[in-house]
């Protein structure tokens, strides 16, 4: 890299001198207009010296032709913009005292822009400080420096803009301002340091009207809506419509977020009763979100029946679950066939494993002569009682629900109901018989020689199938136990 740039530096000496030699031709000097010389990209010499890094080249280019600063290559970017995006800062301090050098980039951007996307704090400040219009420039996009570095979640730079020019968090794009950006990515940090600076840019709106609430809730950004809803400064936009006359509340349940939806009601400065038009949030939920058999359509419903009554929501649940009854009625088949499947390759494998194991008994088989000949040798201990009549248990309830899968192609509905719900409970009953029997087996070996052992294995084998019921049963529960008497599971019963 040296080398290079004593390579340079050799040959613009030589050009200066033969330069200062043979005199300007034509009043023009030879190695200013070599300088000013572009490639077919547009790109001078101090374009390339910038675009490989070499600031000390480009330094001693500027001392020989300024001018070079003004121009721009084919990508519409200047020298002062390519020293930023590189984080030249020798190169850019250059160049800002140069009054006439051109800061443009590509999109309408500036060198400001370039710095504050880049993360290049004190080219920034040098920028912010040789040349203060940069901070209100605007991009193609409509967008200043600051708006980047809120979106970056960069609270430095963020800071760095506030303490030049504060009014710069008022400023907006189409999109927003730069406290909608923070609301938009869920940058608390930075919202915390606009309000702290510019309490009042909280409550700028957008071109629909929206709020940083709105944009957040859009969003999901659920931490944010958490912060705006215990920040008493920004209580504000809790209840503020935007051009449609949709508040906060009306947009959390369109996105159908529970978690944003019971932070909203939850709280006292809400207004649950706020209507668009003659729509509530209830309204525009059930309207706009279409009808599932899902937890989380469920729980928005049950939120929002329970905090905005309504003398229709008895109808309307009606409504809705006798139209997804239907649905799940036209989707049975499909439904079933996939079921049996699953439940078929289950039902076989441990009717399979318990087989062999009725023929491999634990502790193996008596091989002396007399009357206990051939007979199983831990056949009187009452553990390997309990793992025949267990193992028994298990073949016989999978066998019956892989027999029960051979008729499950009837068309009837209440049948295939009824079938699935046989099935679930043996294969239930069989995966707890298989665990209770491996667990006695176990027990049965190992504890005439190790008893902590064997009591050890029964406990981690027995509650097995009770584990998994509770786990597979556990969404319903916690929202039995969130809501109380106040959910409904009806629409989870459905096929």
């Amino acid at each position: 890299m040296a080398g290079r740039h004593s390579m340079a530096t050799y040959f613009i000496e030589i050009a200066s001198w033969l330069s200062h030699r043979c005199g300007d031709i034509e009043g023009a000097n030879p190695l200013k207009q070599m300088m000013m010389t572009t490639n077919n990209e547009g790109n001078t010499a101090l374009h390339k010296a910038l675009l490989h890094g070499h600031s000390r080249l480009a330094l001693e280019l500027l001392q020989i032709e300024p001018k070079q600063s003004e121009l721009i290559n084919t990508n519409l970017e200047s020298p002062m913009y390519i020293a930023a995006f590189k984080g030249l800062a020798d190169a850019v301090t250059a160049l800002v005292q140069i009054p006439s050098s051109n800061h443009g980039g590509p999109y309408g951007n500036t060198a400001l822009h370039a710095a504050t996307i880049s993360g290049h704090l004190s080219i920034a400040e040098t920028l912010l400080s040789g040349r203060r219009e940069l901070a209100k420039a605007r991009n193609n996009y409509e967008t200043i420096a600051l708006i980047h570095a809120a979106a970056d979640n960069n609270l430095e730079m963020v800071q760095l803009h506030l303490r030049f020019d504060p009014s710069l968090a008022y400023i907006m794009n189409n999109a927003g301002s730069a406290f909608h950006y923070a609301a938009q990515r869920g940058h608390v940090r930075i919202a915390e340091e606009l309000i702290r600076q510019c309490p009042d840019s909280a409550f700028v709106v957008d071109s629909n009207g929206r709020n940083a609430l709105h944009m957040a809730i859009v969003e999901e950004q659920v931490d944010f809506v958490k912060y705006i809803l215990k920040t008493p400064a920004l209580h504000g936009l809790l209840n503020q419509p935007d051009k449609k006359k949709y508040t906060p509340v009306h947009l959390a349940a369109e996105r159908c977020n529970p978690e944003i939806l019971r932070a909203m009601l939850a709280h006292e400065r809400v207004d649950r009763a706020a209507s668009c038009g003659s729509w509530s949030a209830l309204d525009n939920f059930l309207y706009t979100v279409e009808p599932d058999k899902t937890l989380k359509w469920n729980q928005m419903y049950t939120l929002l029946a329970h905090a905005i009554p309504s003398v229709c929501t008895s109808e309307l649940w009606h409504k809705v679950n006798k139209k997804l009854t239907q649905e799940a009625n036209c989707q049975i088949q499909s439904l079933t066939a996939r079921y049996t499947r699953h439940t078929t390759m289950t039902a076989i494998l441990i009717a399979t494993v318990t087989f062999a194991a009725a023929f491999t008994m634990p502790g193996g088989f008596s091989g002396n002569e007399g009357p206990d000949e051939g007979l199983p040798i831990l056949v009187r201990k009452a553990a390997f009682k309990v793992f025949v009549i267990s193992d028994t248990i298990a073949m016989i309830t999978s066998l019956a629900a892989a027999f029960l899968c051979i008729i499950a192609g009837w068309e009837d509905i209440d049948f295939l109901l009824h079938y699935r719900a046989s099935t679930r409970k043996l294969l239930w009953c069989a995966s707890a018989a298989m665990s209770v029997a491996f667990a006695t087996a176990m027990f049965t070996v190992t504890a005439p020689r190790n008893l902590p052992l064997a009591i050890l294995l029964v406990t981690l084998c027995c509650p097995l199938p009770f584990l998994t019921c509770i786990l597979g049963l556990w969404p319903l529960c916690k929202l039995h136990l969130l809501f109380g008497g106040k959910f409904r599971p009806d629409l989870l019963e459905q096929v």
